[in-house]
């Protein structure tokens, strides 16, 4: 189990992920997101130290969005992922760190396979499983580490607080949001699941609370670059965020890889059987007319209920009001310059934290 970087949506947390900062992004700005974000990233860190780094894209690429990456010099890094995906990790041609990107939108003919409702959970999981069994089969799946996360949580409760405050989590960069918010970035968000999949790792491994490098330290969205800079031993952090985030290369205790991981995954079993609807239907407001007619209405809970369970009842599904997990897929080959192991990566089981 992991945690975002701080509660609000989507792009800010994704931002997160590569460059432990959103730069004071708190919301989907399109404007600002069209612009494109300035900071420093971990593909940055890595080619100019003289590592390689692919994106493997299914729609346009959100980690477009990072200003940087729009320059001509990375414009060999971006691979489509139909295309090159599975040939590359057939001949052994993975970069040293590799970004995913699926589809996030859902379309009859192109289903989204990204996990976010109302999306049929089945298409993201066939997705986590092409992917698996890409790497499983490759060249170089002794030297990979594939970490599946989600960049929020989508609205569920959660008992556990949500760490906070002054001297516990850091402000990456000491941006503050603009009005009317003023966002300090000095919390984290709610909790996501992650899962660490490498033949370094033993079996039945769980995620807990990290162990350093501070004592305040969790696992968040910046821990991916952090666990980057780390293996590759790169020169500095990002930014304060990611120098306090627990690190992934913790959890590769084994000394030699595991043969026992499976070559194939069962095949994910399809959960939506209507189209799409993104919004639930209006409900009468209680008392006067409204209430009058709510027996013939639809409640509700009943609207994020598909057709066919409801008996036949006319009309699909709604979503979620909620955003949910849009999934980031990380997969980094390789080590550090001074790491000790021979290579990073490969299948751990499905690990969750059931705290």
């Amino acid at each position: 189990m992991s945690t975002t970087s701080f509660l609000p949506s989507t792009q800010p947390n994704r931002l997160f992920v590569h460059s432990a900062t959103s730069h004071g992004l708190v919301s989907n700005d399109t404007k600002a997101l069209v612009a494109g974000l300035p900071q420093r990233t971990i593909f940055d860190a890595l080619h100019d130290e003289g590592f390689s780094f692919g994106i493997y894209y299914q729609y346009p690429p959100s980690t477009l969005f990072y200003r940087n990456l729009r320059q001509l010099k990375y414009a060999g890094s971006f691979h489509a992922f139909d295309l090159d995906f599975r040939r590359h990790c057939r001949e052994g041609k993975l970069p040293s760190y590799v970004v995913v990107e699926q589809r996030y939108f859902d379309l009859e003919i192109l289903p989204g396979n990204d996990d976010h409702p109302s999306h049929d959970v089945a298409e993201g999981q066939r997705f986590v499983k092409e992917v698996y069994e890409a790497l499983r089969s490759g060249l170089q799946w002794e030297e990979t580490l594939l970490v599946v996360t989600y960049d929020e949580h989508g609205g569920f409760y959660d008992h556990v607080p949500t760490p906070a405050g002054a001297g516990v989590v850091p402000s990456p960069d000491g941006i503050v949001s603009a009005a009317p918010f003023f966002f300090g970035f000095d919390s984290l968000g709610v909790r996501v699941p992650a899962l660490l999949v490498s033949p370094w790792i033993e079996p039945g491994t769980v995620l807990h609370r990290p162990s350093g490098p501070y004592p305040t330290s969790e696992f968040e969205h910046s821990s991916i670059p952090a666990t980057v800079k780390k293996l590759f031993n790169l020169r500095s952090f990002l930014t304060k965020r990611d120098a306090w985030a627990g690190t992934f290369d913790c959890f590769l205790t084994r000394d030699t890889p595991r043969t026992d991981c499976p070559l194939t995954l069962p095949e994910p079993v399809k959960l939506r059987r209507t189209a799409a609807a993104e919004q639930a239907p209006v409900v009468g407001v209680p008392g006067g007319a409204g209430a009058a007619r709510r027996g013939a209405q639809r409640r509700p809970h009943q609207g994020l209920v598909p057709a066919q369970a409801r008996g036949g009842d006319d009309g699909g599904g709604g979503g979620q009001a909620s955003e949910i997990s849009i999934q980031n897929r990380l997969v980094s080959r390789g080590i550090g310059k001074e790491a000790d192991k021979p290579g990073i990566g490969k299948e751990a089981d499905k690990q969750r934290d059931g705290d």
